[in-house]
């Protein structure tokens, strides 16, 4: 007996493009397909042309949820009601105003469950990144090798990538159902982004994601949330975008911190710093409490990563060792030659020759300072 697929269509005031969306779903040769319809309050859509329009497309005749909430819940609340109402093996997640790649997509997602490990809860394919018209491909958001090495790893391996890089497109991607209830589906602590935390937790209740290169799984228009133009002021469902980012850093991130090297750890925070200064840029505060509490956990990393930024002054003094310690065995080859010669009976030869052995030492003390320096932070990433 044939999986069913869930197929869940996101729309919020995206009627212009809808009925293309819709029609990449009708056009599936996979029969076993269900499709939910999640309209989050649209304010432009005429749903009894819409309910008409798929009557006329339906020639599979699939079963069709409405689900048209009244009020505005947000991304994560919605879908999470959606997920209420499927009844498939398997759930495939995408917005209004893209498509699926072609009619066999679907068809190629359940083969390749079939042909994969029981623990492999998600399977994504490539996601085409297109203009508003979808007629011009701008960039494709899966590099191939990423994905292949991604593959290889654990959960846990898969974790830490993810903590620094979300390169996995919800609407490119098919979940298995029984996965997602037992994560208890979407983190309604997020009110936009349901996708990033949703790959976190995943990983953290060990599932494998896995990267299908022979699936080419959506074409995605520009112009949703996650984009905007830099040059126009932010608007308030940005801010609760980039918000919703920064906080399952916190939820998803900071509770796992010590499981990651001492240059991942860096990473991940200075991400997290510059997300917060992004936001403070356009005037939004941001409580960082969760941070503090971070770094009173993580005393001693962070005390090594303060001491990094005095660091960069040292290296203006010693980039190479080598060449910094040739350089000054000339020094002192030069000093004793002029020591020995008639010129340091001149005062100011003997003042160049005092600077200069000041110098010297002051560079041996900041070349020893970096030395230890080093010793002790390899000790501590090896002891973490």
């Amino acid at each position: 007996m044939k999986k069913k697929v869930s197929i869940i269509v996101i729309h919020y005031n995206q009627s212009e493009y809808v009925k293309i969306a819709l029609d990449s779903v009708f056009q599936q040769s996979y029969k076993e397909i269900e499709l939910i319809f999640a309209d989050d309050a649209s304010d432009d859509i005429d749903l009894n042309d819409l309910k008409k329009y798929c009557q006329r497309k339906n020639v599979n005749k699939m079963k069709i949820v409405w689900q048209i909430n009244s009020t505005n819940l947000g991304t994560v609340k919605s879908l999470n009601q959606a997920l209420t109402k499927c009844t498939g093996d398997y759930v495939l997640i995408f917005a209004a105003d893209d498509k699926l790649y072609s009619n066999d997509v679907i068809e190629k997602y359940v083969d390749s469950f079939e042909k994969n490990e029981q623990d492999v809860a998600l399977i994504f394919g490539q996601c085409y990144m297109m203009d508003k018209e979808l007629n011009k491909l701008c960039y494709k958001f899966i590099d191939y090798n990423k994905g292949e090495e991604f593959n290889q790893l654990s959960s846990l391996g898969q974790f830490k990538v993810l903590s620094n890089e979300c390169f996995i497109a919800m609407g490119a991607s098919m979940v298995k159902m029984d996965a997602l209830k037992k994560i208890h589906n979407f983190d309604e602590r997020y009110k936009y982004v349901e996708d990033y935390s949703l790959f976190l937790n995943l990983s953290l209740n060990g599932y494998k994601m896995i990267f299908d290169p022979k699936i080419n799984g959506l074409f995605h228009r520009d112009g949703g949330i996650s984009h905007r133009d830099e040059n126009r002021k932010l608007e308030q469902h940005h801010i609760d975008f980039f918000k919703d980012i920064i906080k399952i850093t916190e939820i998803c991130i900071f509770p796992y911190f010590n499981v990651f090297d001492y240059e991942n750890k860096n990473k991940i925070v200075n991400t997290y710093v510059q997300r917060i200064k992004d936001l403070s840029v356009h005037g939004v505060t941001y409580d960082i409490s969760a941070f503090r509490k971070l770094k009173k956990k993580n005393l001693l990393f962070f005390i090594f990563k303060r001491i990094n930024k005095v660091d960069d002054i040292f290296k203006v003094y010693a980039k190479e060792k080598i060449n910094f310690l040739l350089n000054m065995v000339y020094l002192l080859t030069c000093l004793i030659y002029l020591y020995n010669s008639v010129f340091l009976k001149k005062f100011y030869f003997r003042f160049l020759i005092i600077l200069s052995c000041c110098f010297f030492f002051v560079n041996l003390i900041l070349f020893m300072i970096r030395f230890i320096y080093h010793v002790i932070r390899k000790i501590v990433v090896f002891c973490n």
